[in-house]
């Protein structure tokens, strides 16, 4: 079992991101373009200077973060934002 002899805060935590639906999305997100999901959300690509991303989970950019980025819309403290690079306008959590 992968969540045998976890601490009990990090069990709750893998048991949560278990329960969160994710979506995964193959491509660069161009200047306009919003996207929000109810979730986590992974990005296979580049968020450009214009875009948006909304999620209430967390956000994986394999890629660059150059727009706007909203982890844990809705509250979720917890949430975070990672990228391989990160030059945005704006970041938030919860």
């Amino acid at each position: 079992d992968l969540l045998a002899g976890m601490d009990a805060q990090t069990l709750a935590e893998q048991k949560r991101l278990l329960s969160t639906p994710t979506l995964m999305l193959k491509r660069s997100l161009r200047s306009g373009k919003v996207i929000k999901h109810d979730g986590h959300l992974v990005i296979v690509g580049d968020v450009h200077a214009g875009s948006e991303v909304v999620a209430t989970g967390d956000i994986i950019v394999w890629g660059e973060i150059r727009g706007i980025v909203q982890a844990g819309a809705g509250g979720n403290q917890l949430a975070e934002i990672r990228a391989m690079r990160i030059e945005a306008l704006q970041i938030h959590i919860a």
